[in-house]
């Protein structure tokens, strides 16, 4: 499982970073984007479309939103530590009550 999860935050670095290093986060700067070759590429592409960390231009081209970008990893670590928290408090009510 730890393995899948980096690999995944690898993948999700690799998109960003593919806008980051053409220098295309403003809508002036966007750039056509790839064809990504592996599929977790192409949905995590789809899903930062889906959260607006990625917005497309009137001509098709994609630039990154930083700000939305940064959001989007806020909520998801949040996501992560109210889970982790739960799981933790049952477990510890399930020691002393079990």
């Amino acid at each position: 499982m730890g393995t899948f999860v980096s690999q995944l935050m690898a993948t999700e670095r690799q998109v960003v970073e593919t806008f980051r290093i053409a220098n295309a986060v403003t809508p002036q700067s966007a750039i056509v984007p790839p064809a990504w070759p592996a599929r977790t590429q192409r949905q995590i592409f789809k899903r930062f479309t889906k959260k607006r960390a990625l917005v497309a231009t009137p001509d098709g081209r994609i630039w990154l939103d930083e700000t939305r970008y940064f959001d989007y990893i806020q909520w998801r670590s949040r996501g992560l530590t109210i889970f982790v928290v739960g799981v933790v408090v049952v477990t510890v009510l399930a020691i002393i009550y079990l």
